[in-house]
């Protein structure tokens, strides 16, 4: 072995000389136990707020540290996920008739308006169109629900964004 090539016995004495890890970080509290494992960062360490701040204005129970939830919200709350269950079950169903070949022209009411070939790139492509909207048709009265109940301003306008994003369930059967 010639001596611009390393040995492998080099290459281990170089791993043995490796520096020393740091010091530990001194306690907060001035003495100099040290704490933890490493240096303090020399940045202040960003958390979060504290729960009051994050809602802006939402009233929040005393009782419960949480926002108010009225009957109506608990009632809207039920229709949100009434509906994300109905359109995930009609879309169930329309994928229950679809995998049968000889019922796929009556599976969903777009797939008989658009008569694709079954098994062909438009049927396919048709079926994962429809996968793709029921993803939407499911998640957003969800993702309403979640933000009405957490108390968030944005509740709002996402209920009417869930509402729209519902109305593509005719595309599918009267259950969706």
């Amino acid at each position: 072995m010639s001596s611009d090539q390393s040995s492998p016995d080099a290459r281990t004495d170089e791993w043995a000389h490796s520096p020393a890890p740091a010091a530990p970080a001194p306690a907060p509290d001035g003495t100099n136990e040290p704490q933890g494992i490493g240096l303090a960062p020399d940045h202040r360490v960003e958390t979060l707020p504290p729960l009051e701040e994050m809602h802006h204005g939402v009233p929040v129970s005393a009782r419960t540290g949480e926002p108010h939830r009225t009957g109506a919200l608990v009632a809207l709350q039920c229709c949100f996920y009434a509906a994300a269950g109905a359109s995930g079950l009609g879309y169930a169903l329309y994928w229950w008739r679809a995998m049968h070949v000889a019922g796929f022209d009556r599976s969903a009411w777009i797939v008989g308006w658009l008569d694709p070939r079954p098994g062909g790139a438009g049927s396919i492509a048709l079926v994962l169109a429809l996968a793709a909207l029921v993803v939407v048709m499911v998640g957003a009265p969800c993702v309403a629900a979640y933000q009405a109940w957490t108390g968030e301003r944005l509740a709002r306008r996402l209920s009417l964004v869930a509402l729209a994003a519902a109305c593509p369930g005719a595309l599918f059967n009267p259950l969706a």
